[in-house]
């Protein structure tokens, strides 16, 4: 799972996984740290790893709005 500014720069990536293990929906959850100088729109990027080559398959990318801590 990672974090993208509006740039497209990674702000944070780190590995997730499920409860359940392979082969069934299992749960998680998972906080993720940034830093960001002004409020923005950002991205969301999860994505599976293939047994096969180690590339990452099956990725989606969810609009999401990055704000500075207070």
């Amino acid at each position: 799972m990672a974090v993208l500014d509006r740039k497209g720069k990674s702000l944070v990536d780190v590995p997730v996984v499920a409860s359940c293990g392979t082969g069934c929906w299992g749960q998680f959850g998972v906080n993720l740290r940034y830093t960001v100088s002004i409020a923005q729109w950002g991205t969301l990027r999860v994505w599976d790893i293939s047994e096969h080559s180690g590339r990452p398959v099956a990725v989606r990318e969810y609009p999401v709005y990055l704000r500075p801590a207070p």
